[in-house]
């Protein structure tokens, strides 16, 4: 069951990166988060995620979490990257 649980969590991460490689505007960076949590909806405990989120600021990178994952708490500040313009 976990190891379903941590696919599942891959496809959606990769969805959401593939949605948003069309939508970009500005300085977008790259901010990757390690926290505590669980994906939207699901049922049980939470577990350790690395996550990938594309962002113009840490602000609305944090808040795009909530799109896929719930119960976050976040370990420490996230690493940025830049993304550069096509």
């Amino acid at each position: 069951m976990r190891r379903d649980m941590r696919e599942y969590q891959r496809i959606l991460i990769l969805i959401s990166l593939l949605g948003n490689s069309f939508e970009r505007k500005g300085n977008m960076q790259r901010y990757t988060y390690r926290f505590w949590g669980r994906v939207k909806g699901a049922l049980g405990v939470r577990y350790q995620i690395t996550a990938m989120v594309e962002a113009e600021s840490e602000e609305k990178a944090s808040l795009k979490l909530y799109d896929t994952y719930e119960h976050i708490s976040v370990i420490g500040k996230p690493v940025i990257e830049d993304i550069p313009h096509e």
